[in-house]
């Protein structure tokens, strides 16, 4: 899968969002996008699942704006100046109303931005929104507008039509793509990879020694001599009941397949030489949280690398999360506005990315690999 042909057909998913006030679908239409197609370049794309609702202003803070900014929000404000910890100009070659600064731990996204490997994209919005997180969660997902409901999501939608004319599952895994279409992490299989029939595109991952211990495990790959996962004679296999049986018990074999391949891949990767951040490095708030995001970064650059060029999976869309982001009243700590909860967190996403970057670059797959992030 290329950028081009990514981009060529991201109209095909029917996404009405907007970026900055142009509408998705039109994105394939302008200049920048045309340079982007002549790209041969494959693309890995990792999607950050934010749970809550994330304080933007906080993280991305408008320099030409900042007396309004601060006189709507002075008790939570990120300092512009005469501060030890202040927000971070972020480049101050771009036009002044394009200006932003950045919270300050999210310094290793500066380095990111000054380095070439990462830009921001503001004003991402959908009409009418009623402020649920849920509901945002959905449409974001789905691809759709405040007032749809679709059963499918716009990345799932895209591989139904990028892998044409195979059907997952039906068709796969196969010898052009052994591994699976998409991969989230954690024990569930979001809306935004299901396509047309609402059937995933994806699995769900956590690690991938567990995941092959408990698929080797399930009774219905055990060499009994009889099947004793229920199966009917064949003179039923073209019933309702056969038919629907024939369908769940081939998934379960091509999680097997799967189960197996992602954990010989993984095994042949070595672990990471470059130190991922664990804990946030300051006092408050209280136990220094935890960075949720490294393991699972950590695990796809892995898969990624596969133990030498072209091992690794060809998966091309990953799904990652983070929670906390409801914050509420732990959002900043009384005494200083640039530290608390949501500072830990950005801190959290900001740092594993920047050692993920650096992971892939050890590897050697950053430049066959260059990745995208979209949160």
């Amino acid at each position: 899968m290329r950028r081009r042909q990514f981009i060529k057909k991201l109209s095909l998913a029917a996404v009405p969002f907007t970026l900055g006030g142009i509408p998705l679908r039109l994105m394939a239409e302008n200049s920048l996008t045309r340079m982007a197609q002549q790209s041969t370049n494959d693309r890995v794309l990792i999607i950050l699942q934010m749970h809550g609702g994330n304080d933007g202003l906080n993280s991305i803070i408008p320099v030409e704006a900042y007396d309004l900014y601060y006189q709507w929000r002075a008790n939570i404000a990120i300092p512009a100046k005469n501060s030890l910890r202040k927000m971070i100009p972020l480049d101050s070659t771009l036009p002044p109303n394009a200006q932003v600064g950045l919270h300050p731990d999210m310094i290793a996204m500066k380095d990111l931005y000054d380095r070439g490997r990462m830009t921001l994209v503001q004003g991402v919005s959908y009409k009418n929104n009623n402020g649920s997180h849920f509901r945002g969660r959905d449409i974001s997902f789905m691809g759709g507008g405040f007032d749809d409901y679709f059963s499918s999501g716009w990345v799932g939608r895209y591989l139904q039509e990028e892998f044409e004319p195979k059907v997952y599952p039906a068709d796969f895994p196969n010898s052009e793509m052994k591994d699976p279409l998409a991969i989230e992490m954690g024990s569930d299989v979001s809306l935004i990879f299901h396509q047309e029939g609402n059937i995933p595109t994806s699995i769900s991952l956590n690690d991938p020694e567990n995941f092959a211990r408990l698929v080797g495990e399930l009774e219905g790959f055990v060499d009994q001599g009889v099947d004793p996962r229920g199966k009917p004679p064949t003179a039923l296999d073209n019933s309702p009941y056969g038919k629907e049986l024939n369908w769940i018990l081939g998934l379960e074999d091509k999680s097997q397949d799967y189960a197996e391949r992602l954990y010989d891949v993984y095994k042949a990767a070595s672990p990471s030489s470059v130190t991922y951040p664990e804990r946030y490095p300051f006092n408050a708030p209280k136990g220094s949280m935890r960075n949720g995001l490294t393991p699972q970064l950590q695990l796809i650059a892995r898969l990624l690398d596969g133990g030498g060029p072209g091992l690794g999976v060809k998966t091309k869309v990953f799904l990652v999360k983070m929670g906390g982001f409801d914050t509420h009243a732990e959002q900043v700590e009384s005494y200083d506005p640039t530290m608390g909860q949501q500072a830990a967190l950005m801190y959290h996403i900001s740092s594993a990315m920047k050692a993920f970057q650096d992971d892939l670059k050890a590897r050697g797959t950053g430049r066959q690999s260059t990745h995208g992030y979209y949160l």
